[in-house]
């Protein structure tokens, strides 16, 4: 089982990580090739990865095993209906601020879309964390495969994805791995309906002596990193091109 949730994860991160120079990308020339645009989406990628996470310690915490898999799968169904990947919206506005326009252009176009993909590594981490695998005590492995899944797409798509690849068909090419990603993720819940896993999944582990004071350093070391990605993006954007090569480099590091 540790093979089928390693494929998944990693085609997960994968999907996540292509996904963010593809969009940007098919947006750019509307705006005349801003800099502010990467930031902008790099926000945006960054509130819909928080809220994926959400959603999954929510239903972890919440729902039991049998419940957890139907409603994944209609998460994942979902986005079904959107795909491929397009731009769902018209020119920007000329006389207003276009950055409200761009995170409200992203979120019609592939927000339900990556809300979606950001959902499942935290949640099959868990699953497979109590599937009674030989390997479930350390799901943390799953890590690397996630990781590996994150840096191939990110170092993949200056080099072959936009060279190799136009963005039309790299679009439908999304949309077919997401496909498979789809049924990856209905055989994870297939396994997990069998009972490799306790009927009460996703009882939530005990931080009740994690402090308050420690948790809202936790939150404030976080902002540390995410503000110097965006701003040494922003500033080699602006000095030197606005290229996917010069956005995915900082992200990837």
């Amino acid at each position: 089982m540790l093979q089928l949730f390693t494929a998944t994860i990693f085609l997960n991160a994968l999907l996540l990580f292509w996904m963010q120079p593809l969009f940007v990308r098919m947006v750019l020339p509307l705006l005349g090739g801003a800099p502010a645009v990467w930031n902008t989406a790099m926000v945006f990628f960054q509130t819909g990865l928080l809220a994926g996470y959400a959603y999954a310690h929510f239903i972890n915490a919440r729902l039991p095993a049998r419940a957890q898999v139907p409603a994944q799968m209609l998460v994942m169904a979902l986005p079904l209906a959107v795909l491929p990947v397009a731009v769902a919206g018209g020119a920007p506005p000329v006389d207003a601020n276009p950055i409200p326009w761009l995170i409200w252009l992203m979120t019609l176009s592939v927000g339900l879309s990556f809300f979606a993909v950001a959902t499942n590594g935290a949640l099959l981490q868990r699953w497979f964390s109590l599937s009674g695998d030989a390997d479930s005590s350390n799901p943390y492995t799953l890590y690397s495969a996630s990781n590996l899944g994150s840096m191939l797409a990110l170092l993949a798509y200056p080099f072959v994805f936009e060279q190799w690849l136009g963005l039309e068909r790299q679009s439908t090419l999304w949309a077919v791995v997401y496909v498979g990603l789809v049924g990856l993720i209905g055989l994870c819940g297939w396994r997990v309906r069998r009972g490799l896993v306790p009927a009460q999944l996703g009882i939530p582990p005990d931080v009740s002596t994690v402090s308050w004071n420690t948790r809202t350093m936790w939150v404030v070391l976080a902002f540390v990193p995410s503000s110097l990605l965006l701003g040494v993006t922003m500033h080699i954007s602006t000095e030197v091109a606005v290229a996917p090569l010069l956005w995915v480099v900082p992200l990837a590091l």
